[in-house]
């Protein structure tokens, strides 16, 4: 291989490993909120209300299952196409019986094949978001309480859900959730604020 087609062959991948990072951290912030979503919604909080674009920018690399389930979403979508494909192509009869018929239809063939699979991988998405949300909230409840003290020296001993760069989340001993701004705040847990 000559040097000239060498460095147009790097050049290609160079720029197809920045089209797939970028498609996969777009998809790792879009399944960060779902999972931001169902972890806050499960105490009644609706955290879109409470953060802005950056605290979303970060949720990737907040939780590492997020980035785990990421990555476990793209090889189990990526594998299970592959798994069709080499299943309608071995097998035919099988795969026409097990699909009633419909992979002869053109209709099948184009559209909704592929839309049945992001119908599928949204379904499997909501899912983990909502396992994800239980696992959380039981860490949650199990977690030992933590202390705030606010500016006034005023305390106040809870369980932390979480926070954006805004306000803090807490769940008091009578299992109501307080929504406290990090402004007011001198120091929680082994945390000083100023």
């Amino acid at each position: 291989m000559n040097p000239i087609s060498m460095k147009s062959v790097l050049n290609a991948l160079s720029r197809q490993l920045k089209s797939i990072s970028i498609v996969f951290y777009v998809l790792a912030i879009g399944i960060g909120m779902m999972f931001s979503y169902a972890k806050f919604a499960r105490f009644g909080i609706n955290i879109f209300h409470y953060s802005d674009v950056l605290d979303f920018m970060i949720i990737p690399f907040s939780d590492y299952r997020i980035l785990i389930f990421t990555l476990l979403s793209l090889f189990i979508a990526y594998g299970s196409h592959c798994l069709d494909r080499w299943w309608q192509r071995r097998y035919p009869t099988s795969y026409s019986k097990f699909n009633f018929g419909l992979n002869d239809k053109n209709w099948f063939k184009n559209a909704s094949r592929n839309g049945l699979f992001i119908l599928l991988f949204l379904m499997y998405l909501l899912n983990g978001a909502v396992i994800y949300g239980n696992v959380v909230e039981r860490q949650i409840e199990k977690q030992s309480p933590i202390e705030i003290c606010f500016q006034d020296n005023e305390t106040l001993s809870g369980k932390l859900i979480g926070n954006t760069k805004e306000v803090i989340f807490v769940l008091d001993e009578n299992k109501d959730v307080k929504t406290i701004p990090i402004v007011s705040i001198r120091m929680y847990g082994t945390k000083q604020i100023l």
